[in-house]
């Protein structure tokens, strides 16, 4: 069992690895003229979401597992072929 005071720094470390991950992503994200946007939108959220006062690490671990489910969204994107792509962003207009 980890001690509590080990906690909010394992917490941490997911929020830094996940906030890495989602700049990984956004780099390497195939439509070129989208990763500065995506870029802001990633530094915005995060910076949105610490200035929040999560009170629980409930709060935090529930945060985290939105942005896990939203990385997964954005690779997944990142893996359509270009018709698809244009397709699903057709759409959004």
């Amino acid at each position: 069992m980890q001690k509590a005071a080990q906690r909010p720094v394992l917490l941490r470390r997911e929020t830094l690895s996940l906030y890495r991950s989602f700049i990984r992503s956004c780099k390497a994200f195939p439509f070129a003229p989208l990763r500065p946007k995506l870029l802001h939108n990633v530094r915005e959220m995060f910076e949105i979401t610490r200035c929040r006062q999560l009170q629980t690490e409930e709060q935090v671990s529930k945060y985290l597992q939105q942005g896990r489910s939203d990385l997964e969204v954005l690779n997944k994107l990142a893996t359509l072929d270009e018709y698809s792509f244009k397709i699903v962003f057709e759409r959004m207009k």
